[in-house]
């Protein structure tokens, strides 16, 4: 973690089915983003741990809303926010991603992570699902000017199927791919 939480570790489950991103795959996102950071409102989707929201909030950000339904990555997250005292700048959402972002407000949000598993990455139906959610996300629920973080295993989304609004090529980081989006100003 880096930030205000610098040098602290986060509660990981044991299990196949959470894989937070790699600190310092995390570490290059956040220099990316930069002064993004600062004073943002926070859309942490498919947030396992938390280990991306969190790390706003650790680099400035104001507030974070995580949407989680795993049982066992619940109980990490509400963990790790106790433990990072964190628990009045978060809110946590334990229902399906594409009802927490159908019901987020309108521009609501600076930044937004999606972070899917890759198993839900790699299956085609899910996939393009997870696309649709990514369109939604820089066309409506970002602010103007916000940015999405998406999270995704290397070789398993061709460029021509991301959404509009992509920021530079896709960058990758060993076996990881991020692609960053942003909305544009109105």
């Amino acid at each position: 973690m880096g930030g205000a939480f610098g040098g602290r570790r986060l509660e990981v489950p044991f299990d196949e089915r959470t894989r937070p991103m790699l600190e310092k795959t995390r570490g290059a996102v956040f220099n990316i983003l930069g002064g993004a950071v600062a004073g943002a409102r926070v859309l942490d989707l498919f947030s396992g741990t938390g280990a991306l929201g969190l790390e706003a909030i650790s680099r400035g950000a104001a507030w974070a809303r995580f949407v989680e339904r795993d049982r066992v990555a619940l109980r990490c997250l509400r963990e790790n926010i106790a433990a990072f005292g964190a628990a009045d700048r978060c809110e946590i959402e334990a229902i399906p991603v594409e009802e927490a972002v159908t019901r987020a407000e309108a521009g609501g949000f600076a930044l937004a992570f999606l972070d899917p598993p890759y198993r839900d990455v790699e299956d085609r139906a899910r996939r393009r699902a997870i696309l649709g959610i990514a369109a939604d996300l820089v066309g409506r629920v970002l602010a103007p000017g916000g940015s999405l973080v998406f999270h995704f295993p290397t070789g398993s989304v061709g460029e021509h199927e991301l959404p509009a609004g992509l920021d530079g090529a896709p960058r990758r980081y060993g076996r990881n791919t991020i692609a960053i989006f942003r909305r544009p100003q109105e």
